[in-house]
């Protein structure tokens, strides 16, 4: 020690983690279906959530770091075991709403890659805060995960990753790419987008971009009441596989062609036009919008757009229509101006008008020429 020098004792430093990856798992709308539905209800769903997401914790070797409510936060050693836990999980949960009408469970999932504190058996920081925003971001049915763990994962099998840009993160200074994993592919377009002429790729690119438009406005679609309404889960999750699929036909245009874009997208956009102008349409355009979307989402999707019940975020409500004025006694009507529709073919001339000169006409009507013009042909007559 040097004298005259004092040295500070430097703190004890954090505790160093090693590299993990962090899962956080989140039923949607679990707080509005317990308010809706009732506790017991509520608790059911969440043990038949728990049931699904621990036996996949266990078979992709994952460590459930705690949980709380209707989230719970895991920990893996690997990127690609932790997303092919979640999507083992949706999977699951998919296939139980497809088996039991009343299931209604849906999650979102996010992943994120790093190095966080470590403190006993729980983790601490930026890494976890990012995995934990990516669950709160992630719609229904579907899993996000950070940039570095969709490179620090690299090519799945079975699996693929769609880029969906920068987003502003709430604690989060600077944007997050963001990168959703595309566990489940249509079998429709495959079948049918077989191209039968030259694709003009320009006129492809348009249909494409107007498809995309229709897609992320369905997946806007929420439920006033019911935020796990099946029917409309069951719509968005086939509009984000199809709005995957259309991404990818800029890459490789093979299989598509323009019409057939549009008909893909069609059933989406005759939703649309239920929830956004139902109040706008004549009749016969109300039962083909009606039996389109009920062939292609069902009868219950229908009937929730048609009685107001489905809404976009983000978007201004339709417009109603008017109210018809209720029966009254009649109003008295203003005179109309000078500029009203042109009068009538004047009464003939001759000795019958010069010998029976009109009265004046009343005060409110001397400067309207049609009026002037009839009163005075009636009056000649009369006379």
């Amino acid at each position: 020690m040097v004298e005259g020098v004092t040295t500070s004792t430097p703190g004890p430093a954090p505790p160093l983690g090693f590299t993990v990856t962090i899962l956080f798992s989140d039923i949607r709308g679990f707080t509005e279906y317990t308010e809706q539905y009732g506790d017991e209800a509520a608790w059911e769903v969440l043990q038949a959530h728990n049931a699904i997401v621990r036996r996949q914790i266990e078979a992709f070797q994952g460590q459930i770091v705690k949980t709380q409510g209707d989230s719970v936060m895991v920990a893996f050693t690997t990127a690609r075991g932790a997303i092919l836990c979640a999507v083992a999980i949706q999977k699951a949960i998919a296939e139980i709403t497809r088996q039991d009408e009343d299931a209604r469970i849906a999650v979102g999932i996010g992943i994120n890659t790093g190095e966080p504190i470590q403190e006993g058996g729980d983790f601490f920081g930026t890494t976890v805060n990012l995995a934990a925003r990516l669950c709160a971001a992630a719609g229904p049915g579907q899993i996000l995960v950070s940039e570095t763990t969709r490179y620090v994962a690299g090519r799945l099998e079975g699996l693929e990753w769609a880029d969906l840009g920068l987003h502003e993160l709430k604690g989060f200074q600077e944007p997050q790419r963001l990168f959703e994993v595309i566990w489940a592919w249509p079998a429709e377009p495959a079948e049918e987008l077989e191209p039968e002429e030259p694709v003009d790729p320009s006129a492809l690119e348009g249909a494409v971009q107007r498809a995309l438009g229709v897609l992320n406005r369905v997946l806007a679609i929420t439920h006033r009441d019911d935020p796990a309404f099946r029917p409309l889960l069951e719509c968005q999750s086939r509009a984000s596989e199809l709005r995957v699929a259309l991404s990818q036909a800029m890459a490789d245009p093979r299989g598509y062609t323009p019409r057939q874009v549009d008909q893909a997208m069609l059933p989406f956009a005759d939703l649309l036009a239920l929830i956004t102008g139902r109040d706008q349409l004549d009749d016969e355009r109300w039962v083909q919008l009606e039996e389109g979307v009920a062939r292609a989402f069902g009868r219950s999707l229908v009937t929730a757009a048609l009685r107001g019940r489905l809404q976009i975020a983000g978007e201004r409500e339709p417009a109603p229509r008017p109210p018809a004025s209720p029966p009254g006694p009649p109003r008295a009507v203003p005179a109309p101006k000078a500029s009203a529709p042109a009068p009538p073919a004047e009464a003939p001339a001759g000795p019958l008008l010069a010998t029976a000169p009109p009265p004046p006409p009343v005060a409110r009507a001397a400067g309207v020429v049609w009026w002037s013009r009839a009163h005075a042909a009636w009056a000649a007559w009369k006379s």
